[in-house]
């Protein structure tokens, strides 16, 4: 039997999101977001990352934009399953997902800590670790 994955789906006149079961027996099985709701994932935190941008489509010739949102939706999911219950109930995971998006877009760092004068590089964790709480069900 194969485990249902969440579809998370967003609607454009609503703030949050609606959980769609693939599956309408409700057990206790394994539940994962699926590639869907890693997009808007990706969504929300290249919005916060580029308030200039928000959440219109990234043009043809915005090529840097397009490459920031691969660089942050592949590192939000490099081919696993998320488990939801976990990451709504457990805030390592989400911190987690956070280091893997940061340190994504700065390769440069080589996953060193961030030092306390490095406050550009805290307040951009930190966007990318809020964006991530506003995913809501």
């Amino acid at each position: 039997m194969q485990s249902p994955c969440l579809a998370l789906t967003a609607a454009p006149d609503q703030a949050g999101f609606e959980i769609a079961l693939s599956n309408q027996n409700r057990s206790k099985s394994l539940q994962c977001i699926d590639a869907m709701g890693f997009e808007i994932m990706a969504d929300n935190v290249f919005a916060a990352l580029n308030l200039q941008v928000g959440h219109r489509k990234i043009r043809p010739e915005e090529i840097y934009y397009a490459a920031q949102w691969r660089t942050i939706r592949n590192a939000l999911d490099p081919n696993g399953c998320l488990l939801v219950e976990r990451f709504y109930w457990d805030p390592q995971v989400a911190d987690h997902l956070a280091d893997r998006v940061f340190y994504a877009l700065h390769p440069e760092l080589n996953w060193r800590k961030i030092r306390p004068h490095e406050v550009q590089y805290a307040r951009e964790w930190s966007i990318i670790r809020n964006a991530l709480i506003l995913i809501s069900f």
